[in-house]
């Protein structure tokens, strides 16, 4: 499968799956909280990001166990260009809902 995100996303949202998979937030929340946004609004960054993990053949368990620990720097500029990038992921995705887990990818 081609590689959606780049490198930096890819780091960013694997430790914002951890935050919001284990409820307790942490920088990553905290930085896309600062822009009014939340896991609502970025589904396809999210499956994306999932697809990535999926890929690497890690154990579910095991990562969800992780402690945030680590730092990730905001890999977008701004809000705008946020959700910019996520359009974008909804055209290549062909959907209008990631919600059901229907893709036409």
């Amino acid at each position: 499968m081609v590689k959606l995100l780049t490198p930096a996303e890819d780091t960013f949202l694997d430790l914002y799956l951890v935050e919001i998979s284990n409820l307790q937030g942490g920088p990553c929340t905290r930085a896309l909280r600062a822009w009014g946004l939340g896991p609502i609004q970025l589904p396809a960054l999210l499956y994306a990001a999932n697809e990535s993990l999926r890929e690497t053949g890690v154990d579910t368990l095991v990562w969800l166990e992780r402690k945030p620990t680590e730092t990730a720097i905001v890999p977008w500029k701004s809000r705008d260009e946020l959700l910019a990038r996520e359009q974008e992921l909804k055209r290549i995705y062909k959907v209008s809902d990631l919600r059901t887990g229907k893709t036409s990818h």
